[in-house]
């Protein structure tokens, strides 16, 4: 079996574990709390992080470590950065403004209704840190390192990272094209990102910048109302 086919099949079966696996397990060892608590989203935390060292396994054994490269740092890949930041930015703003997805309403719903005594810290630190690094490194890292970063491979890959990473958002919701297209957008841009740098860390860089700024009300709530 040739590395590229190993390699893609690698990158499924962690993408099938964070989907479809995972979830259930983690509903399973908090024995299914309604509303959420803090150990849910603990062991929630705990298999994002279990992804996360399983691409930069895959990432390790395939030889794709050049990304982590930090020469590739430098005023031409941050130039990409910037401009695409700014388009990635204005993009999503305008989407937040016409759209409300139904993951953004399970979200906020659980800000809501939650048990824990932790949990919207917990929420902040997934969705500012833990899960813009995790994502990135599968869905950018190990899954567009499979294909080369010019011509059909480079278009191919950033349609089939995107495509994928808004299935995450989307997958135990009804279907919605809008929902998928809301997620699939923004996240072509960081596709691109990476492609034109090669670099992962731009990447992270943008999809925690966006998430901060995205919990920035709840960050200056939790600030003014420690442990709530």
């Amino acid at each position: 079996m040739k590395q590229k086919t190993l390699q893609f099949l690698c990158v499924m079966v962690i993408i099938f574990l964070r989907i479809q696996i995972f979830p259930y397990l983690v509903a399973y060892l908090a024995h299914f709390p309604r509303p959420v608590n803090d150990q849910w989203y603990l062991f929630r935390m705990v298999s994002i992080a279990l992804v996360g060292v399983l691409s930069i396994i895959v990432l390790v054994y395939f030889g794709k470590i050049s990304i982590f490269q930090k020469n590739k740092i430098d005023k031409k890949n941050t130039l990409i950065f910037f401009i695409l930041s700014i388009v990635y930015f204005a993009l999503c703003i305008f989407l937040n403004n016409v759209i409300v997805t139904q993951n953004s309403s399970a979200i906020a719903q659980d800000m809501q209704s939650h048990s824990g005594s932790y949990f919207l810290y917990l929420m902040v630190i997934d969705g500012c840190l833990l899960s813009p690094i995790v994502e990135e490194l599968l869905y950018r890292g190990a899954l567009m390192s499979v294909w080369k970063s010019k011509g059909r491979d480079l278009l191919f890959s950033v349609i089939f990272s995107a495509s994928l990473f808004s299935i995450l958002h989307i997958y135990h919701y009804d279907w919605s094209l809008v929902d998928f297209l809301y997620y699939f957008i923004p996240s072509s841009i960081i596709a691109i990102l990476f492609a034109k740098t090669q670099s992962i860390y731009y990447p992270i860089l943008l999809h925690m910048a966006w998430n901060t700024y995205a919990f920035w009300g709840l960050i200056q709530w939790l600030i003014s109302n420690p442990l709530y």
